[in-house]
């Protein structure tokens, strides 16, 4: 019978010192703050880096491209989109993603590392994007597969 007393009075005890304890416990009893909405994440960022026009002439006669390239330097992690508008739907032309700088005249003897390009015959303006971009310098190709001359214009963006 002493067993059963001593063994109620540590029950009361331990469920005393609980509800002492719990309530500090910030289970919900006003005791502390909590944001109730969290702040929106910040939106990417589209900022136009590069722009200009470009000619290029007709392919040559076995459809080697007339190949016009230069350099851009990205400043950090992000998604390049390359657009390229130009005259004649008729002209194939395509955009090429080259790593390192790269010269029109590297670029058409295939001395360059190409990153990515586009490939459509009938895509107009065409577009090229290309994700998870790090900082560096790459470079910017315009090729036209056509049978004729070729002039445009061309815009780069990051979005970060």
């Amino acid at each position: 019978m002493r067993e059963q007393f001593r063994a109620r009075r540590l029950a009361a005890i331990a469920a005393l010192a609980l509800t002492a304890i719990l309530p500090a416990c910030g289970g919900g009893g006003g005791g502390g703050t909590t944001p109730t909405t969290l702040p929106p994440a910040p939106q990417p960022v589209r900022t136009q880096i590069l722009s200009g026009p470009f000619s290029l002439a007709a392919a040559d006669r076995n459809g080697f491209p007339d190949i016009g390239a230069g350099p851009v330097t990205i400043s950090g992690l992000g998604t390049v989109e390359i657009v390229a508008d130009w005259t004649f739907a008729s002209n194939d032309v395509d955009i090429i993603w080259y790593a390192g700088s790269c010269s029109s005249t590297q670029a058409i003897r295939d001395q360059c590392t190409i990153l990515a390009r586009t490939t459509s015959v009938s895509q107009k303006p065409e577009r090229l994007t290309i994700t998870n971009v790090a900082a560096g310098t790459y470079s910017v190709g315009l090729a036209n597969y056509g049978s004729s001359s070729e002039s445009g214009n061309y815009q780069v963006f990051l979005t970060r």
